[in-house]
């Protein structure tokens, strides 16, 4: 028992608690008025509205919604330092090591998106020169 106790304290003390606990992944919501929009994630045609997907919580993305007669519309998710993880890391690495802030800082595990869904209205695409407006 005491020696995995030891395993234990070794383990958290040689890595970051983001590195450890936070999702690589965060499933985010797409939806669209009208639906059956195509939703495209950083240039990739990934579904048609209303669906979830699952994204890399650790770096930006942009989301373009298209639907044939409506203007496209984009919806940024922006991927930020979680400040609870740094607080997480700092308190014990000032007492123990600062092992687990440099390892969350150097992996990327800071950081996360705050938004839990994309939710778009897409506007009638403006008629064309000479065309009657239905």
């Amino acid at each position: 028992m005491k020696h995995l106790a030891v395993l234990v304290l070794m383990v958290v003390s040689s890595s970051g608690c983001a590195t450890l606990f936070n999702n690589e992944v965060s499933a985010i919501g797409m939806y669209s008025s009208p639906m059956e929009a195509d939703v495209w994630v950083d240039g990739t045609m990934r579904g048609k509205t209303p669906l979830s997907l699952e994204l890399d919580s650790r770096k930006p993305h942009t989301v373009v919604f298209r639907k044939e007669g409506h203007s496209d519309v984009a919806c940024y998710l922006i991927s930020d330092i979680e400040r609870h993880w740094l607080l997480v890391d700092l308190v014990p690495g000032l007492l123990l090591s600062v092992f687990p802030l440099v390892v969350d800082a150097v992996t990327g595990d800071w950081r996360g998106i705050d938004e839990t869904a994309c939710n778009v209205v897409l506007p009638q695409a403006p008629a064309a020169e000479g065309e009657v407006p239905s």
